[in-house]
């Protein structure tokens, strides 16, 4: 009997030492490498009806894709280049909570029989120094690229570690205002019409928002 009970306490302690790295969490990390993931954008009624104001249109192409939704609203997808030769990478040090990464993807902006391409959309997060962009290499198509194109995102807070292999944002709305460079500044009317080349203008006395949107990010984590 006591035989028999000592060997239900050991199977008892092995099932439960089990169970219990089954429920273990991940720990905390603070360094990954970004491996895939994607940024969609909900372009704003207000930008596309700036645009249509112009005669500016913009498209999509170069792994970059627009839908429009059964409620009428333009969905922009950008896929996520991963990978530390991509620079794609979070740091959550005490000197640096950091989001850095490119997407695939090239946006065009014709207008006023002018083209403008945006090209290597990437995002910019530091939580310490207070700034977030999307931003875009931009070109006339006559010259390679020499001017950025900026869209200011909201103030936002990074953790100090993360647990797991995934990392969203959600609801982040861009803004073209004043801080916004390139194509992407407002307030401050465009030379030309509908502006500097394919660059509409925008109005002077108020933001023009740029859209909604939601990062969904694959995580590896670096030792």
């Amino acid at each position: 009997m006591r035989k028999l009970l000592a060997v239900s306490i050991l199977g008892l302690l092995g099932l439960l030492a089990v169970s219990g790295l089954g429920q273990a969490r991940p720990a905390a990390r603070t360094h990954f490498v970004i491996t895939g993931g994607t940024v969609t954008i909900a372009l704003s009624g207000d930008l596309l009806g700036v645009f249509q104001a112009d005669n500016a249109a913009l498209t999509a192409g170069g792994g970059a894709t627009t839908t429009v939704t059964k409620t009428k609203e333009t969905i922009l997808t950008l896929p996520v280049l991963g990978g530390l030769k991509n620079n794609a990478a979070i740091e959550l040090a005490s000197h640096c909570r950091c989001v850095g990464f490119r997407t695939r993807g090239t946006l065009v902006l014709t207008g006023n029989g002018k083209k403008m391409t945006l090209a290597r959309p990437y995002i910019n997060i530091n939580s310490l120094m207070h700034t977030a962009t999307l931003g875009f290499l931009t070109s006339d198509g006559v010259q390679a690229p020499t001017d950025t194109s900026v869209v200011d995102l909201p103030l936002i807070s990074l953790p100090r570690s993360l647990s797991g292999t995934t990392f969203s944002l959600t609801g982040l709305v861009g803004k073209v205002s004043p801080n916004s460079r390139g194509v992407f500044k407002g307030y401050e009317p465009h030379l030309g019409d509908p502006g500097n080349g394919a660059a509409p203008h925008y109005p002077t006395d108020r933001a023009v928002t740029f859209g909604t949107i939601s990062i969904k990010l694959k995580l590896q984590p670096l030792s």
